[in-house]
């Protein structure tokens, strides 16, 4: 998606409605504090802003409310986000990435984002590691696991998590964060939130020990059940923008 379209989503978006984000927004912490007051470790979750398709307004007047992290699902997207936050200034905003990357894209993507969530294969693990290590640049890793082995998503089985270890020691510019998982629509979300937190206690000393887990209709099911990490995207911007 390009800037100009971007920008002229931007034009569109009045005060009534940046007001509306900035109380969806207080509504999104509040809960979370009080979800975090039952979680394992009684510890507040990063709060990723999904902003896919979102106007680079909205961005700024959620940045100014307190909210710097976001994250994106398609590469070119967020270059040219993060591209124009640091034409304004916006040194505080870092951008994440959260869709399947290809691994053709890794090199445009590494020097705009802060982390890549959805590592699904240990041949991205390799590309990452390869064209970090160009930049001289730690990149910080979650793995993707596909708890029910659903043909429309990807990701790692529970079986490949100990090759997963092995690979991982021999990427030396990539942090490992932890696992991430979305749901199987088929099951309750706290059965997916509750395999995922035990898949993190068996191999989290290698691949680390955050959970990127919860969006906005189970945020507060995944915090309780130790999400370090949850992506929130139409609960705090509202529907998106056609």
């Amino acid at each position: 998606m390009s800037l100009r379209i971007l920008s002229d989503w931007a034009s569109r978006v009045d005060a009534k409605e940046l007001k509306e984000m900035a109380l969806r927004y207080e509504s999104v912490r509040k809960k979370v504090i009080l979800a975090s007051a039952q979680s394992p470790g009684l510890k507040e979750p990063q709060l990723i802003a999904v902003s896919k398709f979102q106007s680079f307004k909205k961005i700024e007047e959620l940045s100014a409310c307190g909210q710097n992290d976001f994250g994106e699902n398609y590469v070119q997207e967020l270059v040219e986000k993060a591209n124009q936050a640091k034409v304004l200034g916006l040194t505080k905003i870092a951008f994440h990435f959260i869709g399947h990357l290809q691994t053709n894209k890794v090199k445009v993507l590494l020097p705009h984002v802060d982390s890549i969530h959805s590592v699904d294969s240990i041949r991205l693990l390799q590309e990452i590691n390869r064209q970090a290590g160009k930049l001289t640049l730690k990149m910080k890793c979650y793995f993707q696991v596909n708890l029910d082995q659903e043909p429309t998503k990807s990701g790692f089985s529970e079986s490949e998590l100990a090759g997963l270890c092995n690979a991982v020691m021999e990427v030396p510019w990539i942090e490992p964060q932890g696992l991430m998982a979305i749901p199987d629509p088929k099951r309750t979300p706290e059965e997916s939130f509750k395999r995922l937190a035990q898949l993190s206690a068996q191999y989290g000393a290698r691949l680390g020990m955050g959970l990127s887990m919860g969006m906005s209709e189970d945020f507060e099911c995944a915090i309780r059940h130790g999400s370090t990490v949850v992506r929130v995207g139409s609960a705090l911007f509202g529907p998106r923008e056609k």
